[in-house]
């Protein structure tokens, strides 16, 4: 039986779980990223780009988005999305789900997960939707993370998983992570920020 999962902010570090705060995955990941070199400017802008594609695709999948009344800078990656879902026909059991770890202690938000028929054994899997240059490898931390509470919370098997990039010029790339390791990396980049937040840093 799924937690009840409450999102504080959409950019709080934490959810809140039965009253109490719980770390996020894209929170307890974020220190592995580096944007050496990339201005504030420009990681608010796609920040921002990214908000507004998530949100699009998810009035898409609920059928209930006008393209017409689309912002003309975010319409190749609706494009690339609506070519993804022609070709590969994902069936969504969730989307923008909330899943948490009670063993581990841990929460976040999966982008959608389903079976997706038009690829070779038509496996379930837990998709994450990216709108970016070039996919990151911490996304198969990020995927392990989501595909792992999510199988607990509802006594799942195992699951495929992939990265959803959504391209500037109206295509797609559909990544798919397959190293049984990734998960242990997860967990831990989650035990260094359980131990910086336990000691102020």
């Amino acid at each position: 039986m799924n937690e009840t999962i409450e999102l504080d902010s959409f950019d709080a570090p934490t959810y809140t779980v039965k009253g109490k705060a719980v770390p996020r995955v894209s929170t307890i990941l974020n220190s592995l990223y580096s944007f050496y070199g990339v201005s504030r400017e420009t990681m608010d802008f796609a920040a921002e780009r990214g908000k507004h594609i998530h949100l699009a695709t998810h009035y898409i999948d609920e059928n209930d988005f006008s393209y017409e009344d689309a912002d003309p800078q975010i319409k190749p990656y609706l494009d690339a999305y609506r070519q993804f879902k022609y070709d590969v026909r994902p069936e969504w059991t969730g989307i923008e789900r909330r899943v948490y770890s009670a063993k581990y202690g841990y929460a976040g938000t999966l982008d959608r997960v389903g079976v997706l028929h038009g690829l070779r054994g038509t496996p379930e899997a837990v998709v994450d939707i990216k709108a970016v240059h070039a996919i990151s490898p911490i996304t198969a931390l990020q995927t392990a993370a989501y595909e792992m509470a999510d199988r607990n919370n509802n006594r799942m098997s195992a699951r495929k998983r992939y990265a959803l990039q959504l391209k500037s010029d109206g295509t797609y790339k559909l990544e798919k992570f397959d190293d049984p390791g990734d998960f242990s990396v997860f967990l831990c980049a989650l035990t260094m920020h359980n131990w910086r937040a336990r000691n102020g840093l």
